[in-house]
């Protein structure tokens, strides 16, 4: 709200303009009493704490996405590599074994 300018017409015609959150604070102090400033603080308060909440769970995710990113590229050189050994003339049964072995364990690492 900061930098926001709102102007409030009051009950008694007064125009009161609102720049800050203390600005409004004020205002509900004194045109609603004590209690409605304590409420409404609290209220702010649950809104900084949901906003810290909020930027917390973006991190985890963005953290998670980068590590689904390596993982799927892991995966890619794990299907490179067996398309390598599946293509070559004398074809590696036991290697290419392996790199599905490897590659299912990626998968199911990945899926628990």
């Amino acid at each position: 709200m900061e930098g926001t300018d709102l102007i409030i017409t009051l009950w008694d015609g007064r125009n009161e303009p609102v720049t800050e959150i203390r600005d409004m604070l004020y205002l509900v102090d004194e045109y609603m009493g004590m209690d409605a400033r304590w409420w409404f603080e609290d209220w702010l308060k649950d809104q900084e704490d949901n906003e810290k909440a909020y930027d917390g769970l973006w991190k985890d995710y963005e953290a998670q996405q980068k590590d689904h990113k390596d993982t799927i590229r892991e995966i890619e050189d794990k299907v490179k590599k067996l398309a390598e050994i599946i293509e070559y003339k004398d074809f590696d049964g036991k290697a290419a074994e392996k790199a599905l072995r490897d590659i299912y364990h990626i998968l199911w690492r990945e899926l628990r």
